[in-house]
């Protein structure tokens, strides 16, 4: 049964008066039960909490005890619309942190195989009323999303949002020309200046963080959609391409990443990056050590043995690996020149995007 990790957004789930939409929970409850009969297992990754806690009408301020009262209603909208399909939901709460222990990343993975297997509809979101806002966060929900896809070993990632797609220039701006992207292999460079900056009151991604999570899951052997949600767009035209989308082609085949090359693309560090010249971008895309002498920069700070991004001179991703060494010694090399031979990141644990 091949796994389709669906992410919905704020901007889906909420009406027009800023208030949870049972419709749109209930259409894609009802289109779950079409998925799981054509041989798909859906798995839900929902923002929502924290506006939906906002909207209570508590007597709240902070963005982790909203998400910890808009949490509980979310689910309760959830059970509700897949209980009237004959279906069973689980709730799972992830942490970046969990996922960095390669026995609980493992454990998470069986946990989401088996309810999928039995046709448990997991609906999971960021643990928020802990995280939400801390330097070890997702931070929102399309990183994890992507993260959630390849952990399942996934067949496509949906991001549901209130834009068509990718277009190359902000569809809010009433002056200028752009284009829908349709059909692509990568997540190229010049895709990240089409994106506005800024996000709606109840967003806390935008585009900008669905193509960063398109990258890493297309890395992961994961085809993803960027479409329109809020017309509860059907799942089936999607993926037979009858409605307008941006689709990223996966750019390995699933089946050919090992666990352990995915456990590195899940549990990459915020905290540390590195950046590497030219000459060291074509040496790793052969499947070679990345070296001292191909660093040009440590940014942030990472200890030996964490799993950290690397990037070139425009800070666009190339790749993450498991480090041999901390941040504070790599900048020692480099200051001393003491860069000949000396490996960063071993090319068996190292994976390009």
């Amino acid at each position: 049964m091949s796994i389709i990790v669906i992410k919905v957004g704020t901007n889906v789930l909420m009406d027009s008066k800023d208030q949870l939409s049972q419709d749109v929970i209930n259409c894609y409850a009802r289109q779950s039960k079409q998925l799981l009969g054509a041989g798909y297992a859906p798995l839900f990754v929902s923002s929502g909490a924290v506006t939906i806690g906002r909207t209570a009408g508590l007597k709240l301020t902070d963005k982790k005890t909203f998400a910890a009262v808009g949490q509980v209603r979310l689910m309760e909208a959830y059970r509700k619309a897949f209980v009237d399909e004959g279906l069973d939901v689980a709730q799972l709460i992830v942490s970046r942190p969990d996922l960095h222990r390669r026995g609980l990343f493992d454990a998470f993975q069986r946990s989401l195989t088996e309810l999928t297997e039995a046709g448990i509809i997991p609906i999971i979101n960021e643990n928020d009323a802990l995280t939400n806002g801390e330097p070890e966060a997702f931070g929102e929900n399309d990183m994890l999303a992507a993260v959630v896809s390849i952990v399942v070993r996934a067949q496509y990632l949906i991001y549901l949002t209130d834009q068509f797609g990718l277009y190359t220039q902000d569809p809010r701006e009433k002056n200028g020309r752009r284009h829908l992207v349709c059909d692509t292999t990568d997540v190229a460079k010049e895709f990240f200046e089409y994106c506005s900056h800024t996000v709606s009151a109840n967003s806390m991604g935008g585009m900008l963080t669905k193509l960063k999570g398109a990258q890493l899951a297309i890395a992961g052997g994961v085809e993803t959609f960027i479409a329109n949600g809020k017309m509860c767009v059907e799942i089936d035209d999607l993926l037979s391409c009858r409605v307008p989308a941006t689709r990223f082609y996966a750019k390995r085949e699933a089946d050919k990443i090992t666990t352990h090359e995915r456990w590195m693309l899940s549990c990459k560090e915020k905290s540390g990056v590195i950046v590497v010249d030219d000459g060291a971008i074509e040496a790793i895309k052969k499947g070679n050590t990345l070296l001292a002498v191909g660093v040009r920069k440590v940014l942030g700070e990472f200890e030996h043995g964490e799993i950290v991004e690397i990037v070139d001179s425009d800070r666009h991703g190339i790749g993450c690996g498991i480090v041999t060494m901390d941040s504070r010694d790599l900048e020692l090399k480099l200051d001393q020149g003491s860069t000949n031979d000396v490996d960063v990141i071993h090319r068996d644990h190292l994976i390009t995007y």
